[in-house]
């Protein structure tokens, strides 16, 4: 047999059913709004990572500006280097021929001295053997 309901009971349980279906249109409500607010949010981020996308770029394009002066500075420094060892070398080169020429000189000098000395010894051996031998005759 069927139940009969009575009607305070179907207005009860009506009040439930419309209670329940304002929550869940509130709850759809809400749900919509977080929607919306996760679609904000998500520009915003996109938003802030083409800002730092941007930011990077301009970092590495500092660098690489950085990079070509520090490499231009390093080059330079390699050409001064570079033109002062050589200077260096022949100022090394200069230096070698005038100890050759030096050492020439030296000789030359050595030379005529040893020269000078033999003639001395010569002329004094002769004075003394002018002496000893020939004492009597003058």
């Amino acid at each position: 047999m069927p139940e009969v309901t009575a009607q305070p009971e179907l207005t009860q349980v009506l009040t439930i059913l419309q209670a329940m279906q304002t929550s869940i249109n509130t709850m759809q409500s809400d749900i919509q709004s977080i929607r919306q607010d996760v679609q904000t949010l998500d520009k915003k981020l996109d938003v802030y990572i083409a800002c730092t996308d941007e930011r990077l770029k301009s970092i590495d394009l500092r660098f690489d500006s950085l990079e070509e002066k520090i490499s231009i500075k390093f080059r330079s420094l390699e050409e001064k280097m570079e033109i002062k060892f050589q200077a260096l070398d022949e100022k090394v080169d200069d230096l070698k021929q005038e100890v050759l020429d030096l050492r020439i000189q030296q000789r030359t000098t050595d030379n005529r001295m040893l020269g000078f000395v033999f003639t001395a010894l010569v002329a004094a051996l002769g004075l003394l053997t002018k002496v000893i031998f020939f004492t009597d005759k003058a």
